[in-house]
C-alpha cells in the first residue's frame, strides 16, 4: 500500500510538472488550455497528497504549492494565485537550500504582486473584497519585507509604501 501511495504521488506530480512545462512552450488556446489541465493536476495533487508529513526528505508540497501559483497567475487568477504563494510559504522548509531559498522569497514576491493585483482590479463597489484582500495583502507585505535584506529595489520600496499608506489611511 505504501509503495502504491509513493509511486502514485510521484506519477501525479511528475505529470502535472510535465504539463505545466508544455503550456510555457505553447501559444494561444492551447497554452490556455494546457494551463487549465496542469491546474487540475495540481489540485488534485494537493487534494490527495497535502497531508505528507513535512518531514520527508523533499516536501514535495512545497513546490506543488509555488508552481500552481505560477499557473495560476498565467490563467489570470491572481487571488488563488496568491493563496497558493501564501501555502507555499507556510510549507517551506525549515532549512532551506539555496535554491529553496531563492523559492521562498520568490513566492513571498509573487504572493505580495498578486493580492496587489486583486486589489487594484477591485472597484469602489467591492469594499467588503477590498478589504480582505488588503488584510492579506498587509499579511503577505510583512512576510516579504521579512525576507528582504540588502539594498531596497523599486518593488520593495513601492510595498514599503502601500502598506504604510494602508495602515494610515485603516488607522
Amino acid at each position: 500500500r505504501v509503495d502504491a501511495e509513493r509511486s502514485s504521488e510521484e506519477v501525479l506530480r511528475k505529470l502535472a510538472v510535465t504539463q505545466h512545462r508544455e503550456a510555457r512552450r505553447l501559444r494561444g488556446k492551447a497554452r490556455a488550455r494546457a494551463y487549465r489541465f496542469a491546474s487540475t493536476l495540481y489540485d488534485a495533487y494537493l487534494n490527495l497528497f497535502a497531508h505528507k508529513p513535512r518531514e520527508v526528505e523533499v516536501d514535495y508540497g512545497f513546490y506543488v504549492r509555488f508552481y500552481r501559483g505560477e499557473l495560476l497567475v498565467q490563467l489570470d487568477r491572481p487571488l488563488e494565485a496568491a493563496e497558493s504563494f501564501m501555502a507555499a510559504l507556510d510549507r517551506a522548509p525549515k532549512k532551506p537550500t539555496p535554491q529553496e531559498h531563492k523559492l521562498i522569497r520568490v513566492s513571498a514576491e509573487e504572493g505580495v504582486r498578486a493580492y496587489d493585483r486583486v486589489l487594484r482590479k477591485a472597484a469602489d463597489g467591492q469594499g467588503e473584497l477590498k478589504g480582505q484582500v488588503g488584510k492579506k495583502f498587509l499579511d503577505a507585505s510583512e512576510r516579504y519585507l521579512a525576507l528582504v535584506t540588502g539594498p531596497l529595489d523599486r518593488f520593495t520600496l513601492d510595498i514599503l509604501y502601500r502598506t504604510g499608506r494602508i495602515h494610515y489611511e485603516t488607522g
